[in-house]
C-alpha cells in the first residue's frame, strides 16, 4: 500500500478557492474550516451546533469564514447552504462531504411499542445523517461542479469515511454500515469523475481520531497510535491542492506523495496522523482473494459495464448515459 506523504504540499494552492463543508463546527471539520481558513480558502461550513458554528465564524481574523446552521438529513437545509455559498463567491470549487455522527444506542436492542407487546421501529439517524445526508451532499456537488461559471472549473469532493469502512468495528453496527456505504459510492462514482474529467473523487478513512466522538474510549485506546483532526482534516483537503488525485481512500493512521498519476476513487485511511492509500493495494490482490480466473471474469465484466479502464471523455460507458437503465 502506498504511503501519501503530505509534509510538502503547497498549501498555497487552495488559497482564493471557495469550500464547502459538512459537519464543520466540530473536531476534523472544525480542524478542516479553520485550516483551509489560515491558508486563504474562501470557506462555507454547516452544521446544527448554532453556537460553536457562529463561534467560530466570529473568532476568524480573515473574515472569510460564514457558518449556516444545515441539518444535513434535511435536503431544503443543504441546498440552502450551497445556494448561499455560490451567492456570495459566485462558485465552488471543494466541498467535504464530512458531517457525521456515531451510534446512539444499540438499535438491535429489543424495544417495544405503548401496548408492551409490539416490537417498535427502530430510528436509524445515524444512517440518516452519515449515509443519506452525504448522498445529498454529493448530488449539490456535482450540480455546482458541472455548472461552474467559468466553463473551466475542476471541483474536488472528498467524503469522511472511515476506518469502519473497512474494519469489523462492533458494536457500530449502523455507522459501520453508513461508513461502509461511503466506500461503495465512492467505488461506483469514481468512474463517472474519470469520464467527466472536471471533478475529483476521493475518500478519507480516519481511524482513532482525537474527537469528542472518542471521548468515552480514549483512556482504553491508549497507547495505541491516535490521529489529530488537523491531520485528517490535510487529509481531506489534499486532493484539492492537485486534481491528480482521484479515486483514492486514504486511511489515515505519518502524513506521506501519491506517485499515481490520478488519485482519483482512492481510499485515504488515516491512523496515528499516518495516511496510506488502500484502493489500489485492494484491485492490485484481487487475484489473491477471488483466484486467477474469477479475477479475470470479473475485470472483463467491469470493463464491458465500463467502470474499468475507463479513459477521460470517454462515450457510452457513462452510468448517466441515454441507455441508463433500458
Amino acid at each position: 500500500m502506498a504511503t501519501v506523504n503530505i509534509d510538502g504540499t503547497d498549501w498555497s494552492k487552495i488559497s482564493g478557492k471557495v469550500i464547502v463543508i459538512t459537519g464543520g463546527a466540530s473536531g476534523i471539520g472544525k480542524a478542516a474550516v479553520e485550516f483551509a481558513d489560515e491558508c486563504g480558502a474562501k470557506v462555507v461550513f454547516g452544521d446544527v451546533n448554532r453556537v460553536s458554528g457562529e463561534a467560530i465564524e466570529t473568532a476568524s481574523k480573515t473574515r472569510n469564514l460564514t457558518y449556516v446552521f444545515c441539518d444535513v438529513t434535511s435536503w431544503a437545509d443543504q441546498r440552502a447552504m450551497f445556494e448561499k455559498a455560490f451567492k456570495l463567491h459566485g462558485k465552488i470549487d471543494v466541498v467535504l462531504a464530512n458531517a457525521g455522527i456515531t451510534e446512539l444506542k444499540d438499535i438491535f436492542s429489543d424495544e417495544l411499542e405503548q401496548d408492551g407487546t409490539s416490537l417498535a421501529e427502530p430510528k436509524l439517524p445515524v444512517l440518516d445523517v452519515c449515509l443519506k445526508g452525504l448522498v445529498y451532499t454529493v448530488k449539490l456537488a456535482l450540480h455546482y461542479f458541472r455548472n461552474h461559471p467559468s466553463g473551466q472549473g475542476f471541483g474536488s469532493l472528498v467524503m469522511t469515511g472511515s476506518a469502519a469502512s473497512y474494519l469489523p468495528s462492533a458494536p457500530l453496527w449502523t455507522y459501520s454500515a453508513a461508513k461502509a456505504g461511503v466506500i461503495g459510492l465512492m467505488r461506483a462514482l469514481k468512474t463517472q469523475a474519470i469520464i467527466e474529467d472536471s471533478w475529483t473523487l476521493n475518500t478519507v478513512a480516519p481511524w482513532m481520531t482525537l474527537t469528542n466522538m472518542a471521548k468515552n474510549i480514549e483512556e482504553f485506546w491508549k497507547p495505541l497510535p491516535t490521529n489529530t483532526p488537523l491531520s485528517v482534516a490535510k487529509a481531506l483537503l489534499l486532493p484539492a491542492t492537485d486534481k491528480s488525485i482521484n479515486g483514492k481512500l486514504l486511511l489515515v493512521i505519518t502524513e506521506k506523495q501519491p506517485e499515481t498519476k490520478y488519485i482519483l476513487g482512492k481510499g485515504f485511511f488515516v491512523g496515528g496522523n499516518e495516511i496510506v492509500e488502500v484502493e489500489d493495494a485492494l484491485d492490485k490482490a484481487q487475484h489473491l482473494w477471488l483466484g486467477e480466473a474469477m479475477s479475470k471474469s470479473v475485470d472483463e465484466g467491469q470493463v464491458r459495464l465500463g467502470c474499468k479502464d475507463v479513459k477521460p471523455g470517454a462515450k457510452g460507458q457513462a452510468l448517466f448515459s441515454k441507455n441508463f437503465g433500458n
